[in-house]
């Protein structure tokens, strides 16, 4: 369901960098799916286009995948 949300909100914000990381965060610790979190993180990174938004999903995508490296 939280998943869902957070596609619902990049609908009409797609810019919204806590989306992308509120998902990888749920596919790593509540999914224990470290590939969706990454696919997430490559998503966020194609759809994403201000600097600062790309700069806390990489330091985000370090701290939430650092157990799985």
């Amino acid at each position: 369901e939280a998943l869902a949300e957070y596609e619902r909100v990049l609908l009409e914000h797609p810019d919204e960098v806590r989306c992308f990381v509120g998902m990888m965060d749920i596919a790593v610790r509540d999914l224990h799916d470290p590939v969706l979190a990454e696919g997430f993180y490559r998503r966020g990174c194609e759809e994403l286009t201000d600097r600062d938004a790309l700069e806390q999903l990489r330091q985000a995508h370090e701290e939430i995948l650092r157990d799985f490296r």
